[in-house]
């Protein structure tokens, strides 16, 4: 070759080398603003050179590789805080809709307690007014409703919650089956361009899995072929190589309304990976869904049962107008049978009912009873702890759980067989009225006890109180009087004449300033005697028919208000009605603002991890524009070689022409 050929031939590598050059520059350019992309650039290589008796002589330039600005690193660092991100964000924003719900102080709860027992203490002030017994039983209507409400938009954040499950699996998939067919084209391109890389339709997949850590928790596998093993879960493989997996939506194996996930590769067995699925958009509504929501959900019943519990246990102890003891004033909630056996059970002729026998030990929580090798096991649903384990399906748990578990069982169950129970997840929505007429309030006790007019003596006793119903009313009035020689010895007291009958010691002289006795047998009645009575004076405990002006069970249930009644401590009950709903809007609230706290931390470090990535693979216009300066000139300065070349090769043919 001559030397101008030689010269020529390495300006036209030149020209077509930064030629290219311009052109991946303009393509960087162009995708400035294009999800995912990574800077391209050419790397550039000499051609071999030409061997001489002078040596080797340059032959100029090629392309020895588009290569992308890549770094394995930061994209895994991107793809994590995403993922936490896509969490931590879902589960505030949802939280947030549950803090707005239960501290509204309009539309909560707390506002519609303390107006009802507000018209309660109003009522105890004056128990004849039909007025004020009408508002109290509005008070008490508009208070069911409320628990109503409170529990249908809680049910609609979990059909939101089980609607935002749905849509997620099915872009999860769609992602899935996209990174498998990106896997399969890469390696036919890689193949088919001897090693090349196919820069684009790497960032395509890199960014389609950056999509999908925005919806669940992802873990990347590279493969020596070029492809990506995509797994998600507990290591459930979403994508391996050019197959795809499918995330199904399920029902719960107990409740038909919570929609949980299912795994199947290849056509293959379907399995629950619900609890296994962590991460992204899809991790967080599980989390809130089957966490906060849950434990919402399951305080709000707990505080409807306390209130059902313990007004009714106080209202059935008055005597309303139509001189009845008082029924329930709520619905009882009291007693619950296992709502659903599980979808795989093997036995359908067994049925569980929990009955509450201390409300005060009643925790918020559903239960799961297991049966296996014989024994059978309830589980605490909260925090999966074994409250009970043994041979009989009927267990009392009163000391630890608030309930007794009895069942009905025709033949046994099957190994494996499971069984929910539920206290308190249905309570608002199934809190009722019961009481439907004013008159039927009952705010009087049901005994009364009084002087006789003919005393002599000062002696004198309390109205009294009830603690239970037990043979009430009295078939007879009882009549206690005072013998100063009533037990013998000289020893005075009151001589019983009816009811329990016998004798009650009482000595004016040393406790004149009052005792206090109790019938146990009738109604529990207590009552206190004070003074100085004589012989033949006369008490007298009877039916308080009519009970006009007495307000003695009205003052009871405003009491209830603050009487601690929930979620007991070492020594008893620690909280009122009105307390546990505080304490769950206080925990509610806490959790949400640490949920937001960590949504904004975690975006911080999200922007800090975009930063980092861009860093390296973004594109920056300013250095894009000084290469294409750079290149440009290069550019011309190898035309300007071939227009040297052209002149040595003009002079050449001169020459000869001479």
């Amino acid at each position: 070759m001559t030397a101008t050929g030689n010269l020529l031939g390495t300006a036209v590598s030149g020209l077509l080398a930064y030629q290219r050059a311009m052109a991946t520059t303009g393509h960087n350019v162009s995708n400035v603003n294009t999800p995912g992309y990574s800077r391209q650039r050419i790397e550039l290589a000499t051609r071999p050179p030409l061997e001489s008796s002078a040596g080797f002589i340059g032959n100029g330039v090629h392309i020895d590789t588009v290569s992308r600005s890549y770094d394995q690193f930061l994209t895994t660092q991107l793809r994590s805080t995403t993922s936490g991100q896509g969490q931590l964000g879902a589960y505030y924003e949802l939280a947030r809709q549950i803090d707005n719900i239960v501290a509204d102080p309009k539309a909560g709860l707390s506002p519609a307690l303390q107006d009802f027992f507000a018209a309660v203490q109003t009522v105890s002030n004056n128990p004849n007014s039909a007025s004020a017994r009408q508002v109290l039983m509005s008070q008490a209507n508009s208070l069911t409703n409320r628990f109503h409400t409170l529990g249908d938009r809680l049910d609609k954040l979990q059909s939101s919650a089980n609607t935002q499950v749905s849509v997620t699996v099915a872009q999860v998939n769609s992602l899935a089956q996209s990174i498998a067919r990106m896997n399969q084209s890469i390696y036919e391109l890689e193949g088919s361009s001897a090693g090349q890389p196919p820069n684009d339709l790497l960032d395509q997949r890199d960014e389609a899995i950056r999509q999908l850590a925005e919806l669940v928790s992802v873990t990347v596998v590279p493969q020596d072929n070029g492809m990506l093993n995509v797994f998600v879960g507990n290591g459930q493989g979403l994508v391996l190589t050019n197959k795809s997996a499918t995330l199904n939506v399920l029902q719960n194996e107990f409740d038909p309304e919570v929609f949980d996930i299912g795994y199947s590769f290849d056509g293959g067995f379907v399995t629950n990976v619900t609890n296994n699925i962590t991460g992204g958009k899809l991790g967080g509504v599980i989390e809130f869904r089957d966490g906060l929501l849950k434990t919402t959900v399951d305080q709000l019943g707990r505080v409807a049962v306390g209130l059902s519990e313990v007004f009714n246990a106080q209202h059935r102890l008055g005597l309303d107008q139509n001189n009845a003891l008082g029924g329930d004033f709520f619905t009882d909630l009291s007693t619950q049978t296992a709502v659903a056996s599980r979808l795989n059970n093997a036995a359908t002729n067994i049925t569980f009912t929990g009955n509450v026998t201390d409300v005060g030990a009643l925790q918020a929580s559903d239960y799961r009873i297991d049966f296996n090798a014989g024994l059978y096991t309830v589980v605490r649903l909260s925090d999966n702890a074994v409250v009970s384990s043994s041979a009989s399906a009927t267990v009392n748990l009163t000391a630890t759980e608030g309930f007794s578990i009895a069942a009905a069982i025709t033949t046994p169950p099957a190994n494996g067989d499971s069984f929910l129970l539920r206290f308190t997840a249905n309570a608002a929505r199934d809190t009722g009225l019961q009481v439907t007429q004013s008159t039927q309030l009952a705010l009087a006790a049901p005994l009364r006890s009084s002087a006789a007019v003919t005393n002599l003596g000062n002696g004198a006793i309390t109205p009294g109180d009830v603690g239970n119903t037990t043979n009430l009313p009295l078939g007879a009035s009882i009549t206690l009087t005072f013998n100063p020689n009533a037990l013998g010895a000289g020893i005075p007291g009151f001589t019983v004449a009816g009811g329990p009958g016998g004798t009650l010691a009482y000595s004016p002289a040393t406790e004149s300033a009052g005792k206090s006795f109790t019938f146990a047998s009738y109604g529990g009645f207590t009552f206190r005697m004070a003074g100085v009575p004589v012989n033949g004076d006369q008490f007298v405990v009877a039916n308080n028919t009519g009970g006009f002006g007495d307000n003695r069970n009205a003052l009871a249930l405003a009491a209830l208000q603050t009487a601690p009644a929930l979620i007991n401590g070492a020594s008893g009950a620690t909280a009122s009605v009105s307390g546990a709903y505080a304490q769950m809007v206080a925990d509610i609230g806490v959790r949400t603002h640490q949920a937001d706290i960590d949504s904004q931390t975690q975006q911080t470090l999200l922007t800090q991890a975009q930063e980092a990535w861009s860093n390296v693979s973004g594109v920056n216009l300013d250095e894009e524009a000084a290469n294409l300066i750079k290149f440009q000139q290069a550019y011309q300065a190898a035309a300007q070689v071939i227009n040297a070349a052209s002149l040595m090769f003009d002079t050449l043919l001169g020459a000869i022409r001479r």
